[in-house]
């Protein structure tokens, strides 16, 4: 396939890159425009100015069409999504009522063996008291923003999921996810998977990895085990890794970090998780969830460090969470540390799980300290928000721009686990450099089209810039089209 050059780059004067032994001509000014003929734009009327033109619109449009206009737009990668916490609470009873399970109303629970009390699950939706608490109980849905047992119904949410999933082939469960994936124009997932769905899908890597959008995987371990149980499971999550490097890209903990064996047992799970990335020949980088804590849930003692001492473990490249970065005692030290470091903070906007308004997130002081932010969706199916929602928030609740939000999205490939090359030249995406001084008109070129092309066949990452690059300036060009 000839990939032609995107519409959204700017070239630097004089800049000159060796591209697989061809180096390309220096530039005397921006070559590759919007009005390129190949993404069928008109010249007089699409140009470099999209973004610009795209982001006026969007900052003056009501709530109701800013949200139409976020389901429309391409969102890149999903970078911290559970796959059993993503999956919605009415396909997780359509799944039970297929499977023929029973429901205990009491416990919420469902299994394959009748007992005292249980129903079928089919009489669920027959009954509107039963219909509310299923929900009320598989999401935090019925749980007002000052309910003192919001976090425990949460994290209870999962136990309660994995009584239906636990059911499911994995393969279903993934091919759920994708779909949802697919329909907000996502381009990647790196999915949060137990130990016991990777043994489950190890055959079938293969076949997953031919469709689209791509998902990779990331193998939890949780962090609320004891001691020898913590190091054996993540000792076979490591070793998952090592032998299926090409679909497993990273193995995370998952579990309240406010569990008290979470708490006291941190330091040596840290200790732990080094000395097997160590020993493993794959030498991962890692993506660690931390952080994710408010004075609600925690003594201020147990988020003193927490994020520090996590980026100095090891090869971390992304934490999940952050949130506890202003109970840091360095917690300024650690923002300068992120940022010469290239650290990735994963965000997901829980304000009604953590009792944080959008002003009390540091989202925005992570983007001061210029902290690369990854917007995540994490747990869609339990908090009821998609990754979609999450884009939504962030530009009518936290006041993102247009133009910083696009920078989010790039992160979301950038800071991924994709093998390969990056297209772009630096962090600010000031230019894509495998497109430099090459002519927007004339890029037919022989050595420029095989050039580009060689460049984006060896690298996965490159491949899936380009194609989020291609479909951003077509989402700016119909918001500008629509807006006339």
């Amino acid at each position: 396939m000839a990939y032609p050059p995107s519409a959204a780059v700017r070239s630097a004067p004089g800049s000159k890159l060796s591209l697989i032994g061809a180096t390309l001509p220096e530039p005397a000014r921006p070559t590759v425009r919007a009005s390129s003929p190949l993404f069928d734009t008109r010249a007089e009327e699409f140009n470099e100015n999209t973004e610009e033109k795209a982001e006026e619109i969007i900052a003056n449009m009501c709530p109701s069409e800013l949200e139409m206009w976020m389901n429309e737009m391409p969102k890149g990668g999903d970078l911290q999504l559970n796959l059993h916490g993503s999956i919605p609470a009415e396909k997780l009873l359509g799944l039970a009522i297929r499977e023929n399970l029973y429901y205990d109303p009491k416990t919420h629970l469902c299994s394959r063996t009748i007992h005292s009390g249980a129903i079928p699950a089919s009489a669920i939706p027959n009954n509107s008291k039963l219909l509310f608490d299923f929900y009320g109980a598989y999401t935090i849905r019925n749980s007002g923003e000052n309910d003192p047992h919001i976090y425990e119904t949460y994290y209870n949410s999962f136990r309660l999921i994995n009584s239906i999933l636990e059911n499911i082939p994995a393969v279903e469960k993934v091919e759920i996810i994708r779909e949802q994936a697919r329909k907000q124009h996502l381009v990647y997932v790196e999915m949060l998977v137990a130990l016991s769905t990777i043994k489950e899908l190890a055959n079938s890597f293969e076949e997953l990895r031919k469709k689209k959008p791509e998902i990779r995987f990331q193998v939890v371990v949780s962090r609320t085990l004891e001691k020898d149980e913590f190091i054996q499971r993540a000792a076979e999550a490591f070793g998952f890794l090592e032998r299926y490097t090409e679909d497993i890209v990273n193995v995370n903990l998952e579990g309240p970090e406010a569990d008290f064996k979470a708490q006291t047992g941190f330091y040596k799970q840290m200790e732990e998780i080094e000395k097997l990335r160590k020993g493993c020949q794959a030498n991962p980088r890692l993506s660690m969830r931390c952080g994710e804590l408010t004075e609600k849930l925690s003594s201020r003692e147990f988020m003193e460090d927490r994020i520090q001492k996590t980026i100095l473990s090891g090869n971390c490249v992304r934490i999940g969470g952050g949130i506890s970065i202003t109970k840091e005692l360095d917690g300024f030290q650690v923002l300068k540390e992120m940022s010469k470091k290239r650290i990735a903070v994963e965000v997901c906007f829980r304000e009604k799980l953590l009792g944080l308004k959008p002003e009390e997130h540091p989202v925005h002081t992570y983007v001061r300290y210029n902290v690369p932010v990854v917007l995540c969706s994490g747990d869609a199916g339990v908090t009821r928000e998609s990754l979609t929602a999450q884009y939504y928030k962030a530009i009518k609740d936290y006041n993102f721009t247009y133009s910083e939000i696009k920078k989010f999205l790039r992160n979301s490939l950038e800071y991924s686990f994709l093998p390969g090359k990056s297209i772009f030249a630096n962090s600010k995406f000031d230019f894509i450099k495998i497109f430099i001084g090459i002519d927007g008109e004339n890029w037919e070129v022989e050595k420029d089209v095989n050039a580009v092309r060689l460049y984006l066949e060896l690298s996965p990452k490159a491949r899936l810039q380009y194609d989020l690059e291609r479909q951003l300036v077509e989402f700016e060009r119909k918001v500008i089209e629509a807006n006339r």
